[in-house]
């Protein structure tokens, strides 16, 4: 891969006349491509057909170059000593990469192989550097959107080939497709994901510096994407030789460390493009002939009640649901089965599970909150792995109890509660009277202690420590400093503990300090005590910052650590409970106080059969309706509305600003009522995530 950018590198400083060998004014070169490679501006008209083989053919259009074939808009030119059959190969996994596809889908794609033809997109295939520098001559370079050239290696490298066929469609097609989110520009969303790598460390670019900043930022882009893509499709391990500029090597690896970034390829690659297959790309392994394959990709226009679609182009997700509770507790001890009637599992990353169990009064819904926030808690974020906190907590077999009532109300003997304790009375479900009413008799507490939980059996403390002895460490740092120094000003002074020195005291003997500042900064961070009008701290007026803003100015130190191992909101599906009525709100508006809450929360689902709404906020939702009828306003944001069905159970019709759409078949799971969605701009079906903008 070097190897190619270093000959881009020289190719473009001989252009610009750091050599004799050339006349040609760079200034008029940066005026016409972008990044010294891709055209601003189509050279010619679309295709008649975008999924066009041409097979080898003689030419005299590329200078020196004496063969071409254009295989789905991107045109191959070489020389008589690279063989036919190793050009075909090439051409089988141009194909292989684009399956075939109908509808929504099959028009995108379409886009894609237009705009790669429209824009010339041309790959040099070639023995080696030095003939590539004899070759490329500067008309050649003028005319087309030359991104890489592919070197026929003598051990036959599969990536060699794969690497610079994804630099043409990800540099030309995707840029001049989807611009917002593949343009090799400062404002889309790929760039915004390749700084968070670069800051994370997943990316290196040190090799880079010394690149003229004409053309370093497309290059930067260009592997970038061709790193998430390869790794996406899993082909680094197999096929990759190792490279220390990125260390995503596989897509778990890459879901865990860039989630954006994974659910970007999966709302879009996946749509109309796919890893070519082991079969053609081990063919580059061995010097036989490429076997003849024919495909048809008829672009035909359809209703949208008749429109198909590829099974393996969704971004459907199963999340948790009652059907999930289990009742049967044979796999429970003895005295678990004696108080408990429900429980869950989270199955940690080993294959081992954390469960959380429940009392009868525990309502399901409850139950199914805590087990999302527990997931909230232990889902590994960008700059954070907690793949070893969850499975040293299944590991330890520690446990969630969820008793009936409330704290110290209950009657349960001591060792009916060994595990972590979430009492029924302190976990109100989000669209519950509780929630809603802002209710602090029956306070938010389940946040707290699945915290608590996370912190005593995972990260570890100072007293008993964990997985994560470094967090820990930021974490007991932090929690000294926000206590005075002095132990006499404790409850006094300070950002914590405020007139509850016995309280303080009593921690410190138990070992209980850094879990409960931790909690108290958690709590404020995601809101919970911004409705609470007694006191203008937060957790009871014990620490001193209610609103996030104020633990930013005030804390600075816990708000770091916050930062440093949670996501900015919690995105875990969260749902709203079956007894809420009206419009769910998850933009702030102060004279809707639960908002203070449900702004922080991302991914909503309403439940049960009454008819409600939701009204989304800035952040990319995720919403699911009920039974009901619903309407669901995705308002600021690239919003998604996922429904239990294929696309097919489903009628839609489109009008100016919004979209109905309802159940037309007998699947009993795809059963909604008449929903009305506006500012939504994917509909997620089991079988296929349909773009908004291609309903007719």
């Amino acid at each position: 891969m070097k190897k190619q950018i270093a000959f881009l590198l020289s190719l473009v400083l001989i252009l610009s006349g750091c050599s004799t060998t050339s006349a040609m004014d760079f200034e008029s070169l940066k005026s016409t491509h972008i990044g010294a490679a891709i055209l601003k501006e189509p050279a010619r008209e679309a295709a008649d057909n975008p999924y066009m083989d041409t097979g080898i053919y003689e030419t005299k259009d590329y200078g020196k170059f004496t063969k071409a074939m254009t295989v789905y808009g991107i045109t191959y030119i070489s020389t008589d000593d690279v063989s036919d059959a190793f050009m075909k190969k090439i051409a089988l996994i141009t194909k292989e990469m684009f399956p075939e596809t109908k509808g929504a889908a099959n028009k995108i794609q379409n886009e894609v192989l237009n705009n790669l033809y429209k824009y010339k997109a041309v790959l040099p295939v070639v023995k080696s550097e030095e003939s590539a520098n004899k070759l490329i001559t500067q008309d050649v370079t003028t005319k087309n959107s030359i991104c890489d050239i592919i070197m026929v290696t003598e051990n036959g490298q599969v990536m060699e080939v794969v690497e610079h066929i994804l630099h043409a469609v990800t540099d030309v097609g995707l840029h001049h497709t989807l611009t917002k989110d593949f343009g090799v520009n400062e404002s889309s969303t790929l760039y915004t994901q390749m700084q968070e790598a670069i800051k994370n460390k997943t990316y290196s670019v040190e090799s880079y510096n010394e690149y003229p900043e004409s053309i370093k930022n497309r290059i930067l882009i260009q592997e970038y994407v061709y790193w998430l893509i390869s790794s996406y499709w899993n082909l680094q391990e197999p096929y990759g030789n190792g490279d220390a500029e990125w260390s995503l090597i596989n897509e778990e690896l890459l879901k865990m460390q860039q989630p954006q970034a994974h659910k970007l390829l999966k709302r879009s690659i996946d749509q109309f493009m796919q890893a070519p297959s082991k079969q053609t790309l081990d063919l580059l392994l061995n010097d036989g002939p490429a076997p003849v394959v024919t495909q048809d990709n008829t672009n035909e226009d359809t209703a949208d009640e008749d429109l198909g679609v590829n099974a393996d182009l969704s971004g459907y997700t199963k999340y948790i649901d009652i059907a999930d509770i289990k009742r049967d507790l044979s796999k429970l001890d003895s005295i678990s089965k004696k108080y408990y009637s429900k429980y869950v599992e989270y199955t940690a990353p080993n294959g081992k599970p954390i469960r959380i169990i429940a009392q009868d009064k525990v309502t399901d819904e409850q139950l199914l909150k805590a087990y999302n926030i527990l997931s909230f808690y232990l889902k590994s974020t960008d700059t954070f792995d907690k793949t070893a906190i969850a499975n040293k907590i299944a590991d330890t077999q520690a446990i969630i109890n969820m008793p009936n009532g409330a704290h110290r109300e209950s009657k349960l003997p001591e060792e009916a509660v060994q595990g972590q304790p979430l009492y029924a009375n302190e976990t109100p479900v989000p669209g519950h009277a509780w929630y809603i009413k802002n209710n602090y008799e029956y306070r938010d507490a389940a946040y707290e202690e699945i915290l608590h939980f996370v912190h005593d059996y995972g990260v570890g403390t100072k007293s008993y420590p964990g997985v994560a002895p470094e967090l820990q460490k930021q974490i007991w740092k932090a929690t000294m400093n926000a206590l005075p120094k002095k132990k006499n000003d404790w409850g006094k002074k300070g950002l914590w503990g405020l007139d509850s020195k016995d309280w303080l005291i009593e921690l410190e003997q138990e070992g209980s300090l850094e879990q409960e500042y931790l909690a108290s900064v958690v709590d404020s961070y995601y809101g919970l005590w911004g409705a609470f009008t007694e006191n203008s701290g937060g957790m009871w007026g014990v620490y001193t910052s209610k609103y996030r803003e104020d633990i930013a100015k005030n804390d600075p130190m816990g708000y770091e650590i916050v930062k440093s191992f949670l996501p900015e909101y919690v995105d875990s599906m969260m749902r709203i409970d079956p007894s809420f009525t009206g419009t769910f709100k998850m933009t702030f508006d102060a004279k809707t106080p639960y908002t203070h809450k449900s702004q922080y929360l991302k991914d909503v689902r309403l439940t049960g059969s009454t008819a409600s709404n939701i009204e989304g906020n800035a952040l990319d939702n995720i919403f699911i309706g009920n039974e009901a009828n619903n309407v669901i306003d995705g308002k600021d944001g690239f919003d998604i509305v996922q429904f239990d069905g294929a696309f097919d159970d489903f009628k839609i019709k489109v009008m100016n600003d919004s979209i109905t759409i309802r159940n037309k078949s007998k699947n009993k799971s795809a059963a909604i009522g008449v929903d009305l969605l506006k500012n939504i701009e994917i509909l997620r079906f089991t079988d296929v995530d349909m773009p908004v903008t291609e309903l007719n």
